[in-house]
């Protein structure tokens, strides 16, 4: 396996405007830093990709090194969360200016990938002057008035729940979507019928299950109508490489 190392003294003189901004790192910060690489390392090398973000981003948060960053990003594209990861890469490539070119280059081509793994829900006929409470996996996103509303998600299976103002019965959908893949929701609100007998259509959980109600509701994946849980699929998949973790 092959590492690229760079030398701590060399990452915490860089001159970059991120760095100007703070202070210099204490020794004692430096050191716990170091063991936390060598934490983080441990853990790529064993493929265990949680423990490496939690150890890279302290050391982050200790002595802001590039390297750490960029490798907190690296190991959450391991782990196929792919919105944090291209929000790292991003931060990485705005708050420090002066990475080396093999650091720099990693980290473009990284930016661009993650970028296109971000799969896009499209909330379609949202009234644009009402607020909606917006769910998706029991997260809430908020609802900034663009119309269609835009859910980013992680390729997988998600449920997604939307509230309108003044409705009882929420409205949810749940599927299966894959990287890169751009989904129109048409949303339906519908309120149940007070008295009323039971008929074909019957309300569980807040979600109508009558074929009427799927067919308004159906998801559409752009370029093409499929049933709900079929996605577009990009055909390619995360291979992580260990030799792409940078150290201290």
């Amino acid at each position: 396996m092959r590492v690229l190392a760079f030398s701590l003294f060399l990452l915490l003189s860089l001159n970059t405007h991120a760095a100007a901004q703070r202070a210099r790192p204490s020794e004692a910060n430096v050191t716990e830093a170091r063991a936390l690489f060598i934490a983080g390392q441990a853990a790529v090398d064993s493929e265990r990709w949680a423990d490496a973000v939690d150890s890279f981003r302290r050391a982050y948060l200790l002595v802001h090194a590039p390297s750490a960053l960029y490798n907190v990003a690296y190991a959450l594209r391991a782990l196929g969360r792919h919105r944090e990861s291209r929000d790292a890469f991003e931060q990485l490539l705005t708050e420090h200016d002066n990475l080396s070119e093999q650091l720099l280059t990693d980290s473009r081509r990284y930016l661009e990938e993650e970028r296109g793994r971000v799969a896009v829900l499209m909330l379609m006929g949202l009234d644009p002057d009402s607020t909606y409470t917006v769910r998706l996996d029991g997260t809430g996103r908020s609802d900034d008035g663009q119309r269609p509303l835009l859910v980013e998600a992680d390729p997988g299976s998600h449920t997604l729940t939307v509230r309108a103002p003044g409705v009882d019965q929420p409205f949810v959908w749940e599927g299966e979507v894959t990287e890169g893949a751009h989904v129109r929701v048409p949303l339906h609100f519908e309120e149940p019928a007070t008295g009323a007998e039971d008929g074909p259509e019957e309300s569980h959980g807040g979600v109508l299950r009558s074929p009427i109600f799927w067919t308004i509701v159906g998801v559409l994946v752009v370029g093409g109508a499929v049933s709900a849980g079929v996605m577009l699929n990009r055909g390619d998949t995360v291979s992580p490489q260990s030799d792409r973790v940078y150290n201290l």
